[in-house]
């Protein structure tokens, strides 16, 4: 790891402009971009440099510019639990039920209850813990 690299993101993103060179920038380290560098997401942010591995990194720390590196086939979807998670306001824009990682699937309903509907026939095998409101949709929509 570049060291060098790494302290420049976590210590001095204050200071961006003054060192930050997309040529040079060890790119396997972009995640600590979007972890310490995210007021500056227009400066570095190349979908074609990002490490697209740390993909949950940017639905953590950038959610304010999902639609400017949303990319259904670049994400990491074993990292899909983070967008459940960070980005549940653009729902309609990354759920895939295919693509989603059911490992996570416990945090679809705790951050994306408001689409319940659209996530349910997927999870109803689940042991999930429901809240009335939720029940409630659910039977309104003929779904239980």
């Amino acid at each position: 790891m570049d060291k060098g690299w790494l302290d420049l993101c976590i210590n001095h993103s204050d200071t961006f402009d003054e060192w930050f060179d997309p040529n040079e920038f060890n790119w396997n380290l972009s995640k600590y971009l979007a972890q310490c560098c995210y007021n500056h997401f227009d400066k570095w942010f190349d979908p074609n440099k990002y490490d697209w591995y740390s993909s949950k990194h940017l639905a953590k720390y950038c959610s304010a510019h999902f639609d400017k590196w949303w990319d259904t086939d670049k994400f990491h979807w074993e990292s899909s639990g983070s967008l459940a998670r960070y980005c549940s306001k653009h729902f309609d824009k990354w759920w895939d039920a295919k693509k989603y990682n059911w490992n996570a699937h416990n945090l679809v309903p705790q951050y994306c209850s408001s689409h319940i509907i659209k996530w349910y026939p997927y999870l109803k095998k689940q042991d999930l813990n429901l809240s009335p409101i939720q029940i409630a949709k659910l039977r309104i929509a003929g779904l239980i």
